[in-house]
């Protein structure tokens, strides 16, 4: 059985979706009180505002997923044989979209526990602002496919008791919209106090570490003699006194990550994926699938 892959999250990147919406519905709030009486943009600020907290919620299941993978059902990673064979590289990616389409499909209470199921958090939410966020869900819903009259899937969704009346036509003023951003802001600003609490720990530094024991076992090659680390977020590249012992397949795997670091491709002369072993063909591969998130960024 292979060894198990490291878990290389960054609590920065986990928040960051979280923290681009929290920015950007503070602007969508601020040019509300610039179009009170004006419904068109009123509704256009209405819907934005509420896609961006999908969206956000959305992207950190997303990257997420990706470092706890095994977190998928095993009905989200069964792929069709073409798929499996032309796209072999993309299947997390597609599994994880699989999850997160499932999820968008849910009531807006089943997808929040989802939500904080995945990531096994348990944010201090303020009901009322939970139920003010499920109510504009189902009145955007409503404006994009009923013109605001009430039927029966606004009633259905709404989470009010009593509902309104079936066939009354509802409104979105800017009273309204402002009650709606405050709601959004306060699930934003409780979630993101959970992420803290939780995930803090999962810095740059630690993923570097955990990225480096998974790829050199050497006792000549401890990750302190190789980088110098400040902080959480913060690593050098230095010399390591033991690099002329290290043997060939280990120089080329340092080349690979001191030309992901800082450009040296001084040991990567003779590169040539032949020259490993599976295991650490394997290993190489991965390096460079993770890469694609710039964990040395």
């Amino acid at each position: 059985m292979d060894e198990p892959l490291p878990c290389l999250l960054q609590h920065r990147n986990l928040k960051e979706p979280l923290v681009n919406a929290v920015q950007e519905s503070e602007i969508l709030e601020k040019k509300a009180d610039t179009v009170k009486h004006d419904s068109t943009l009123l509704h256009g600020l209405f819907v934005l505002g509420l896609a961006r907290y999908e969206v956000a919620l959305g992207d950190i299941l997303r990257y997420y997923l990706k470092h706890f993978p095994y977190k998928l059902k095993e009905s989200e990673i069964r792929f069709p044989k073409d798929v499996f064979i032309h796209e072999q590289f993309e299947l997390l990616e597609q599994a994880i979209e699989r999850f997160i389409t499932g999820a968008s499909y849910k009531n807006f209470r089943d997808f929040h526990q989802l939500f904080l199921e995945t990531l096994s958090i348990e944010p201090a939410y303020d009901e009322q602002e939970l139920a003010t966020v499920q109510e504009l869900r189902a009145r955007r819903n409503l404006l994009l496919h009923n013109r605001l009259v009430v039927n029966d899937q606004y009633q259905e969704s709404c989470g009010l008791d009593p509902a309104p009346r079936k066939g009354d036509v509802l409104k979105i003023d800017h009273e309204y919209l402002k009650r709606g951003f405050k709601a959004v802001l306060g699930m934003f600003n409780a979630i993101s106090k959970e992420i803290d609490a939780k995930y803090h720990n999962y810095t740059k530094v630690k993923a570097a570490r955990e990225l480096w024991a998974y790829m050199f076992k050497s006792p000549v090659m401890p990750f302190e003699d190789f980088w110098r680390v400040e902080g959480d977020d913060n690593m050098y590249c230095r010399t390591s006194p033991h690099e002329e012992n290290l043997s060939g397949s280990e120089r080329r795997m340092l080349g690979l990550w001191r030309s992901h670091f800082n450009s040296n491709g001084e040991f990567l002369k003779d590169f040539n994926i032949r020259l490993f072993d599976r295991r650490n063909q394997r290993k190489i591969l991965q390096f460079i699938s993770w890469n694609r998130e710039h964990i040395f960024g």
